[in-house]
C-alpha cells in the first residue's frame, strides 16, 4: 500500500470555489508553498510556524477570503523549484477558516453547502490574528501616505511605506501611528476603550463624528458648528473651555447672519481669533488644529457619497485635486491639508484608493488624465477664478 502524504497550504477563498467548480487546480507545488505534514496536526508549533510565514505573503481585506487546507496526495506533491502539478479537489482534507469571525462569515452562505469548515486552534488563530492586525495597519498607512503624497506634491514618486511623511507633519510627542490605528479600528468596530490616552478618545471622536443637529447649515458653515460640536463633546468639562466654546459659537452666528454665503477660506479669515483661542482648551488641539479638523470633515464630505460609499480621487463631487488647489493656496491651511489628508487616507485605508493610485502611477505620461495635467488643468482654473 502506497504512503500517504499530507500537506497544509493557504489558498484565497476564490480560487477555492473555482477549484471546487472544476474539480481539478494546477498548483505551483515547490516545498516552500506547501507545508509537508509529516503526520502533524495543525496545532503542532512547527505547522504553526510555517502557516505563520506562509500568510504573510497573502493580502486580504476580510477575514473569510483566505482558508488553509489540509491535503494528501499518494504519489505526493514534487518537491522541485517551478514544479506543476495537477491536483483534484478530491485531495482536500479538512477547510480551516483562519479566525473565528472568518469562521461565521464563511457559514453565513459563502462556502458552499456540504462542505465541513474547521475552526484553527485557540493558540495558532491568536498568532494569524497578530499578523492580520500587522496586515491591517499596513494597509492603513498606505491609504494615509497615498493621500497625503498627493497632497504633498509627491506624485512623481509614490512611496506607499515611507515613515516619514507621518514624521514631517506630526509631532510624535503628541500623537503617533498607534494612537491614530487604535482609533480606526475602534471606530470601524463601533466601540471604545476606556483605557486607551485621551489622545485616543479624540480621534475616535474624529472619525465616528456624524452630525446630529438638524439646525447646522449645510453649507462650508456646517462645519465650522461640526467643529464646535466635536471639540465640546471632548473637552466641555475642561476649565474655561466652556467659555471659548461659546464666544466662538457666538462669533460664528453673528458672521453666519452677516455673510451666509461666503466660502470656507474667508470664514477661516474673518473668524482666525476665535479658532486660535480654542487650540488654547488641550495640547491635542495644537497638534490637530481646527483647521485641520474642518479641512478633514470636507474632505471627507466629499468623498463619501449619501450612502457613505467612497468616490474616486476623480469623482466631480470629490476632487481633491482640486480641492488641494484651493486649499494648498492659504499658509493657513496648508500643512493642516497634509495633516487632514493623512488622517483621512488612514481612516480610508488603501483598499479605496488602489484604482487611483494605479491609474496615476502606470499613465503619467500618455494619460490625458494623469496628474501632471489635471494639476496644469487645476493651476488654470484657479488663475481664471473658477
Amino acid at each position: 500500500m502506497s504512503k500517504i502524504n499530507g500537506y497544509y497550504t493557504i489558498i484565497y477563498f476564490n480560487e477555492f470555489l473555482a477549484w471546487y467548480k472544476y474539480g481539478t487546480r494546477v498548483c505551483l507545488t515547490n516545498s516552500d508553498f506547501y507545508i509537508y505534514a509529516n503526520n502533524k496536526k495543525i496545532g503542532d508549533s512547527a505547522i504553526a510556524e510555517k502557516l505563520e510565514n506562509l500568510i504573510n505573503l497573502f493580502s486580504f481585506e476580510e477575514d473569510y477570503e483566505v482558508l488553509i487546507i489540509y491535503l494528501v496526495s499518494d504519489q505526493g506533491l514534487k518537491s522541485q523549484a517551478q514544479a506543476y502539478q495537477a491536483i483534484k479537489f478530491e485531495s482536500i482534507q479538512e477547510i480551516f477558516s483562519i479566525s473565528e469571525r472568518g469562521y461565521k462569515m464563511l457559514l453565513n452562505g459563502r462556502l458552499p453547502v456540504g462542505l465541513k469548515l474547521d475552526r484553527l486552534p485557540i493558540d495558532i488563530e491568536d498568532r494569524i490574528n497578530n499578523l492580520l492586525r500587522v496586515s491591517q495597519k499596513n494597509n492603513l498607512l498606505r491609504g494615509a501616505n497615498f493621500l497625503c503624497s498627493l497632497a504633498m506634491g509627491k506624485e512623481e514618486k509614490f512611496d506607499l511605506h515611507d515613515e516619514n511623511i507621518f514624521e514631517n507633519i506630526f509631532d510624535e510627542e503628541l500623537i503617533n501611528i498607534n494612537s491614530i490605528y487604535g482609533a480606526v479600528t475602534q471606530s470601524l468596530e463601533g466601540s471604545y476603550d476606556v483605557s486607551c490616552p485621551d489622545n485616543n478618545k479624540f480621534l475616535y471622536s474624529l472619525f465616528t463624528y456624524s452630525r446630529q443637529n438638524p439646525k447646522i447649515p449645510d453649507s462650508d458653515y456646517g462645519f465650522f458648528f461640526d467643529l464646535g460640536a466635536i471639540i465640546k463633546n471632548n473637552f466641555n468639562q475642561v476649565e474655561g473651555a466652556s467659555d471659548i466654546l461659546e464666544q466662538y459659537k457666538s462669533d460664528l452666528n453673528i458672521l453666519l447672519k452677516q455673510s451666509p454665503h461666503i466660502p470656507a477660506l474667508k470664514i477661516f479669515d474673518e473668524l482666525s481669533d476665535s479658532l486660535s483661542k480654542l487650540c488654547n482648551i488641550d495640547k491635542i488641539l495644537l497638534e490637530i488644529p481646527p483647521a485641520c479638523i474642518i479641512v478633514y470633515f470636507v474632505l471627507k464630505n466629499n468623498m463619501y457619497d449619501k450612502n457613505y460609499n467612497p468616490r474616486s480621487i476623480f469623482d466631480k463631487n470629490f476632487n481633491f485635486l482640486y480641492l488641494k488647489g484651493i486649499y494648498c493656496n492659504s499658509n493657513l491651511i496648508k500643512t493642516n491639508f497634509y495633516k487632514a489628508s493623512f488622517l483621512l487616507g488612514f481612516y480610508s485605508g488603501f483598499d479605496n484608493f488602489y484604482k487611483d493610485y494605479y491609474r496615476l502611477s502606470c499613465n503619467r505620461s500618455k494619460d490625458k488624465f494623469s496628474i501632471f495635467n489635471i494639476v496644469k488643468i487645476i493651476n488654470q482654473q484657479l488663475m481664471l477664478g473658477f
